[in-house]
């Protein structure tokens, strides 16, 4: 039985993600489902049932390209936030997690009591080095920025979730939320330091390439072949892009993709109030 609430964010996130591709197709931008959103695809044609999340992937070189194209393009209610930009100009940056795509005539107020428009992620595939070596030393160098970014300034991602969780992240962020450390490194250097970490390598020269900011660790690390031209698939109403291996990047990550969680582990809506503005 899916919600009222999850079906709510579900025809939100669906319109906003017609919208996105109809901006990427008219100006050849590539991008792909991933995730959750690429499980729905292939396994029932839309959204998982109890899932109201929408991820898509964009090559890192060719976010700006989207960001200022969707500027133009898109229509007055939705716009593009990337990566928890401040100031009043937004800057084509993607960083430090996935860029979202809001629209404001919609405020969710998440599980960490988080009040923000109703939006979806725009995640960045980034490149990988060929060398085995330095594949998992800048891996790590990745984990080690966006840490960074996060304890600087743990209150732009919602400290009341990781706090409800176990694990290193809920010590990082206690820890974070005890000692400032905004006072001792400056997030802005941070942010500095990880966006050079991402765009260190170029997708053109790399065999290897991760979603960025890859919620399931070196399981994303995948070769690009994996995304390829890309090949279409139905997703709800829409005709989607898939990653060209959609079956070798879902099987790297979940296992067997196909089968159903368990009923316990069906999660419902990330949100727990959706407000029309």
């Amino acid at each position: 039985m899916v919600d009222s609430l999850t079906k709510q964010a579900q025809k939100i996130g669906l319109d906003i993600l017609r919208e996105t591709i109809s901006v990427c197709d008219r100006n050849n931008i590539p991008y792909y489902l991933v995730g959750g959103t690429l499980i729905g695809a292939v396994r029932h044609k839309g959204f998982i049932p109890w899932d109201d999340d929408i991820d898509i992937a964009i090559p890192i070189d060719r976010m700006e390209d989207f960001a200022r194209c969707a500027e133009k393009e898109f229509p007055q209610h939705l716009y593009v936030d990337v990566a928890f930009a401040e100031n009043e100009k937004r800057k084509f940056q993607i960083l430090p997690d996935a860029t979202r795509i809001y629209n404001s005539k919609y405020s969710m107020i998440d599980q960490s009591n988080l009040k923000l428009d109703a939006y979806i992620d725009v995640l960045a595939i980034v490149a990988m080095p060929n060398n085995p070596f330095l594949r998992q030393f800048h891996y790590w160098n990745l984990v080690f920025r966006k840490a960074m970014t996060r304890i600087t300034k743990p209150e732009i991602i919602g400290t009341g979730h990781w706090l409800n969780t176990k694990g290193i992240r809920k010590k990082i962020i206690s820890l974070a939320l005890k000692i400032n450390f905004g006072k001792i490194f400056s997030y802005e250097k941070q942010i500095k330091k990880l966006e050079n970490s991402v765009r260190k390598y170029s997708l053109e020269d790399c065999n290897y390439a991760m979603d960025y900011p890859g919620c399931y660790g070196k399981k994303e690390i995948l070769p690009s072949s994996y995304f390829g031209e890309g090949v279409k698939g139905q997703f709800e109403d829409l005709e989607a892009t898939l990653p060209s291996r959609y079956h070798e990047c879902l099987t790297n990550i979940y296992g067997d993709y196909m089968a159903l969680p368990p009923e316990e582990k069906r999660q419902g809506s990330h949100f727990v109030e959706i407000i029309e503005n």
